[in-house]
C-alpha cells in the first residue's frame, strides 16, 4: 500500500483502494484479537496485547455558542470559564487561546487507564497565531494547562481583544473508551513487530475520535518524550546538538516519565489547522499527573 493510501486510512479520507469497503473500526480487545488473527498475527497476540494502552476518544460537533454552559465540555469558541478575578493566561505576545475545556466527571466513565482525575476541569491554552513547535525551552510561555475543582464558582469571559474579530466556532465534545497501539517508530529497533506491515495495518483499524486523551499518540514525525524532557529542562532540541548536550547532562532516564495527556488534531468543525494538517500534543510526567500537578506540562506541534 502506498503512502497516500496509508494517509487515507489514518484520516479516513477518500475511498479505500480499488473500491474495497473499509473494515469496521476496532473498539474492543476481542475485535483486536480477531483482526490480528485475520492478518496472520495470531501467533503474536500476546505481544500485541501487552502493548495495548487504553485511551479516551474525543468527538467534536459544532454547535451554537449560546448552547454552551459551564456544565459542558467543549472546544474553541473564543471564551473560557474562569474564577472571578482570575487572570486570563497570557504569553509575552498577549492572551492565549482557550482551545479546550474538559470536565473530568464526563471523561472518567470512559477512562479505562485510571490515570485521569475523576473530577475537576482541565483547560488547554495555546498561542494559535504563533503556533510554536515545542523544541525551544522558551516555548513554555505559549501554552498552558490549568485545572479547576469541579464545584469551583466560575464566570464566562470572552478572550481579551476578541471584540476585534469574528468569534471562532465552538464544538461540544463527547467521549468514548478506546484502544491504542504504539507507532512502529515507538518500538525498539529489534522488536518483533517493528517494521511489520500487517501490524501497521492492524493499528490503522483502531477506532478513532477527532481527538484523544492518554494512550499512545498518533505520530506524524518522531516520538516526542525526549523532546519534552530536554526542552522542559532548558535544552533547545531544534537540532542534534541540543539532544546530545541534554543526554550528556544525564537527562536520558527522565524521558520515560512522559505520557500523553491530550492530542488535539486539526479539526474543520473547530476551524483548526495546526501547521500543515498537523496535531498538538500535550504531555505530562506520570508522577505529575498522579499528583494533579499540571504546571509542568509540555506541548509539541507536529505536521506533515
Amino acid at each position: 500500500m502506498g503512502f497516500f493510501e496509508r494517509l487515507r486510512k489514518v484520516f479516513g479520507e477518500g475511498p479505500e483502494p480499488d473500491g474495497v469497503p473499509a473494515l469496521p473500526p476496532i473498539r474492543t480487545l476481542e475485535e483486536l484479537r480477531a483482526a490480528a488473527e485475520r492478518r496472520g498475527l495470531g501467533h503474536r497476540w500476546e505481544t500485541i496485547q501487552g502493548l495495548v494502552r487504553p485511551c479516551v476518544q474525543v468527538k467534536s460537533e459544532r454547535v451554537d455558542a449560546e448552547s454552551i454552559t459551564a456544565a459542558d465540555s467543549f472546544l474553541g469558541g473564543g471564551f473560557a470559564y474562569l474564577r472571578a478575578g482570575e487572570e486570563w493566561p497570557r504569553s509575552d505576545r498577549g492572551p492565549l487561546e482557550a482551545l479546550a475545556r474538559l470536565r473530568m466527571s464526563e471523561v472518567s466513565p470512559h477512562d479505562q487507564s485510571g490515570m485521569l482525575p475523576k473530577s475537576g476541569v482541565l483547560t488547554f491554552w495555546y498561542d494559535m497565531e504563533l503556533q510554536t513547535w515545542g523544541f525551544d525551552p522558551g516555548d513554555v510561555k505559549n501554552f498552558r494547562v490549568t485545572f479547576l475543582p469541579e464545584n469551583a464558582a466560575v464566570e464566562r469571559r470572552a478572550m481579551p481583544g476578541s471584540e476585534k474579530r469574528e468569534p471562532p466556532p465552538v464544538c461540544r465534545v463527547t467521549f468514548a473508551p478506546g484502544l491504542s497501539l504504539p507507532d512502529g517508530d515507538e518500538l525498539p529497533e529489534k522488536h518483533e513487530l517493528a517494521g511489520d506491515e500487517e501490524y501497521f495495518e492492524l493499528r490503522m483499524e483502531l477506532a478513532r475520535g477527532n481527538h484523544q486523551l492518554v494512550g499512545y499518540p498518533w505520530l506524524i514525525q518522531n516520538p516526542m518524550q525526549d523532546e519534552c524532557e530536554f526542552a522542559s529542562k532548558g535544552f533547545n532540541v531544534g537540532g542534534p546538538k541540543g539532544d546530545k548536550e541534554a543526554r550528556a547532562a544525564g537527562l536520558g532516564p527522565g524521558v520515560a516519565d512522559w505520557v500523553l495527556l491530550f492530542e488535539i488534531d486539526s479539526d474543520s468543525a473547530a476551524d483548526w489547522m495546526w501547521g500543515d494538517a498537523g496535531r498538538l500534543y500535550y504531555w505530562i510526567r506520570k508522577q505529575d499527573l498522579a499528583a494533579g500537578d499540571y504546571s509542568r506540562c509540555w506541548q509539541v506541534l507536529q505536521c506533515f
